[in-house]
């Protein structure tokens, strides 16, 4: 994938001098030393990829392991440079706004200065006994532990050897023996395999009323159940928090192949699909949905310019839990900021996601859900950016163009991903709402 090799790319490049990447610190007469200090950094921050076996996210793979002294020694003045810069470890919000995230795995800047002043200092190994136990880590060959049921496509997609860039829909129904009873979902987990798919989502149908489990008889509205893009990464929902999927559900994927066009290049692919549930004896109260504020086909980015704005909001039209946000645009996107404006005439900014990257589509996740009173206008601002500059970073872009919406990479979309949970007055109180 373009994507990977690029991520190669950037691993093997020798940094330039450390002095341009960033600025120098001051020398002290405590060394900081790999396994007494940056160590155990590589560890709660990096290691989860960098390492042999480690998993492949989305097609990306990190392509060197960090775990011992002569594995990391090599790359000191790449990885110096990458984390100065923020481009390691992935993570494109804000320091300010990442706090009270769940899956923040930003480094704070004592770390990066830690890792500076090491290698600025003689990247030394220090004293092996001043080493952390090494970090254990139980491989399934699924990133959420093994499913409690996995679904494969029925019949394969056959991708022809001609086909450059095909977007097709596939449908199929959940079997009684697959999904016997409703089951709460918890997270759920996809694998392309192949390496040609570029992004995939799957939205789940409800049954018809009274047919398959629907027990209340009411008509259920299709819901989003996630997917993966380049760097995306499942994610499990905060406790109590679930989709529910009904006996006879039908899964639709929107699936994106990408690739060069040749003799040989053809594939037949099925997608597979784990999902975790909650036991029966847990209780759910929470039943999730994810909106777009976005925009479609009402905005132009004009040929070479370098910061257009695009915005978009929306009203929550009653009490409701917020649990996380997930920007999505394409090569030209630069940042998205999430605004809530309150019923009061307060203002609150929710998340800045300053460094986005289309590279990385990260979901950024709360630690703790949080209340929105009915009325609150969620407003997402976004920057664009088509210069002649962004041309040189991604050769695939035409910068001499105006764009607008549309499916493919090359074209750019703006969506704000919210995902929330709408919530009576009685369950609001729980939170902390008033009357």
């Amino acid at each position: 994938m373009i994507q990977l090799a690029r991520l190669v790319a950037l691993a093997a490049t020798v940094a330039a001098p450390a002095s341009a990447a960033m600025p120098a610190v001051a020398e002290t007469s405590a060394a900081p030393t790999f396994h007494r200090d940056v160590l155990p950094i590589l560890q709660s921050h990096c290691q989860e990829c960098h390492r042999a076996g480690g998993p492949e996210i989305s097609g990306m793979k990190a392509p060197m392991s960090l775990v011992e002294y002569g594995e990391v020694r090599p790359w000191a003045r790449s990885i110096r440079r990458v984390v100065g810069a923020r481009e390691m470890p992935p993570w494109g919000a804000t320091h300010e706004t990442s706090v009270g995230l769940a899956n923040d795995r930003s480094l704070a800047p004592e770390q990066i200065e830690t890792i500076v002043r090491w290698v600025d200092q003689g990247a030394k190994a220090g004293d092996p006994a001043d080493a952390p136990p090494p970090r254990e880590f139980q491989d399934t060959g699924w990133l959420i532990g093994e499913p409690d049921l996995v679904i494969t496509m029925p019949e394969p997609v056959i991708v022809g050897d001609e086909v450059a860039d095909w977007q097709p829909y596939v449908s199929f129904t959940l079997t009684p023996e697959q999904l016997p009873e409703p089951r709460w979902i918890k997270v759920a987990e996809y694998k392309p395999n192949c390496d040609i798919i570029h992004h995939l989502t799957a939205t789940i149908v409800p049954p018809p009323p009274d047919e398959n489990g629907n027990e209340d008889g009411n008509e259920r509205e299709p819901f989003f159940l996630g997917g993966i893009a380049t760097g995306s990464e499942p994610r499990e929902y905060p406790p109590g928090f679930g989709r529910l999927l009904r006996p006879g559900s039908t899964i639709v994927l929107s699936l994106h192949y990408n690739k060069e066009p040749g003799p040989g290049t053809g594939i037949a692919n099925q997608v597979t699909m784990g999902l975790k549930f909650y036991e029966p004896d847990e209780e759910v109260r929470y039943e999730l949905k994810q909106t777009r504020i976005g925009r479609f086909f009402d905005f132009e980015i004009p040929p070479g310019h370098p910061d257009w704005k695009i915005g978009a909001s929306m009203e929550i039209p009653q009490w409701a839990l917020l649990t996380s946000f997930s920007p999505h645009m394409h090569y030209r996107g630069k940042d998205m900021k999430y605004r809530a404006f309150y019923p009061d005439g307060t203002s609150e900014l929710l998340i800045d996601v300053a460094r986005y990257s289309f590279e990385w589509q990260i979901a950024y996740i709360l630690e703790e859900p949080k209340l929105l009173p009915p009325g609150t206008r969620i407003e997402v601002e976004a920057h664009m950016d088509n210069s002649e500059e962004r041309g040189r970073r991604f050769p695939e872009i035409d910068t001499t163009r105006p764009v607008q919406w549309g499916l493919l990479s090359t074209d750019e979309m703006m969506h704000g991903f919210v995902t929330w949970s709408p919530i009576d007055e009685d369950e609001a109180k729980r939170w902390g709402g008033s009357d």
